[in-house]
């Protein structure tokens, strides 16, 4: 459990609740952390415009980043989106995949990658099948994380069930410990953010 030792050793974490939160650690700092792991391959479900993807590169040295987002047209994305997460991850290695998450997790290998950052659909059906499709593609030792671990006041966010899928999935794994992160002193704002390591094999 090399990273789970290096995250309880590094920021403190006391784990006597699940999930453990960790205290002061904001999600654009969590690329340092799979730097000092030495992770050099990862995802990235849900890239938008590229802004936590360029975070990534930015942020974990040597990294090979595999963004994924079917750019599908909405009142939110539009062909400018596309251009705009091509144009700011263009210095860095990475490798975009427009396709939805279920069709491009089929291109990758299991345990072949690192760490996956899953920020894609947040209802129920999709977060939950994001985390059990991608988490058998993480090497062993690896981190499985995800963004919006919150409760949001809006319409169409009360519909998002990214918290219960992860709860269900940790509970029904057995995964413990596993993490939440992301509200800072200074940005108690932020939506938090989950993550565990992938320590047993998951083949149902």
């Amino acid at each position: 459990m090399l990273a789970t030792d290096f995250i309880l050793k590094n920021f403190n974490v006391k784990t006597d609740t699940n999930p453990n939160y960790i205290h002061n650690l904001h999600r654009d700092k969590l690329p340092i952390v799979f730097q000092e792991l030495g992770f050099k391959i990862g995802v990235e479900l849900g890239t938008s415009r590229g802004v936590y993807a360029e975070t990534i590169c930015q942020n974990c040295a040597g990294v090979k980043l595999f963004t994924i987002d079917p750019y599908l047209p909405s009142e939110h994305i539009n062909s400018s989106v596309h251009d705009e997460a091509k144009a700011r991850l263009a210095p860095y290695n990475y490798e975009m995949i427009v396709k939805k998450s279920n069709e491009a997790v089929h291109q990758f290998e299991d345990e072949s990658i690192d760490f996956v950052y899953i920020d894609g659909n947040h209802m129920y059906d999709y977060t939950m099948e994001d985390i059990i499709t991608w988490n058998r593609k993480v090497k062993l030792g690896g981190i499985v994380a995800g963004h919006d671990y919150r409760r949001y006041a809006s319409k169409i966010s009360r519909r998002w069930k990214v918290i219960e899928a992860i709860n269900h999935y940790t509970s029904m794994h057995n995964i413990n410990p596993w993490f939440i992160f992301g509200k800072t002193d200074t940005d108690r704002r932020c939506p938090s953010s989950w993550m565990f390591e992938k320590i047993i094999n998951d083949s149902w």
